[in-house]
């Protein structure tokens, strides 16, 4: 009866990602590699040298924490994992809601709508700028929130509105 067999650089303990089939009695490979039971994923599994047995494949050193990036391991998926900063999270989120406020304010100045809400013109014209800068007023408080703080997790509290 054939089994399934992983084939492994001797050497390195390193799985090539190769299988064969067949009865284990018949298993050989080129000089330099062996082979182990059993159908493994070589970018999660080696071979331990010294047990002769599979085992979780742990990366070879941590990568480089970046401003952007910070790095850490994953059990379950036998790699190092990215995840955001809080300082990329926070620009992240800051640009989403500067496009958000650019869109609430479409085209119109503050400025002017300061002067269209201060001058009395007429009522229409009032309650649009007004609409437009209570909008805007949200949306900059939102910002503020970001802008304040802490910790990745009282950023990532801060609820976005639906238009950012």
């Amino acid at each position: 009866m054939n089994a399934t067999f992983s084939i492994f650089n001797l050497e390195t303990g390193l799985l090539t990602g190769q299988t064969i089939s067949v009865p284990p009695e018949a298993a050989n490979t080129p000089q330099g590699f062996g082979v182990v039971e059993g159908q493994w994923d070589s970018s999660t599994w080696r071979v331990d040298l010294v047990k002769r047995s599979v085992v979780r494949k742990q990366a070879d050193g941590r990568p480089v924490d970046t401003e952007d990036i910070a790095w850490s391991w994953s059990d379950a998926a036998g790699r190092w994992v990215p995840a955001a900063t809080l300082k990329k999270e926070r620009a992240d989120r800051l640009a989403l809601l500067d496009r958000a406020i650019t869109k609430a304010e479409a085209g119109t100045d503050r400025a002017l709508r300061d002067l269209v809400i201060a001058a009395g013109l007429p009522l229409a014209a009032v309650v649009r700028m007004q609409v437009i800068e209570a909008d805007v007023s949200g949306l900059r408080a939102v910002r503020q929130q970001l802008l304040d703080a802490a910790t990745l997790e009282d950023l990532l509290a801060v609820e976005l509105p639906g238009a950012a």
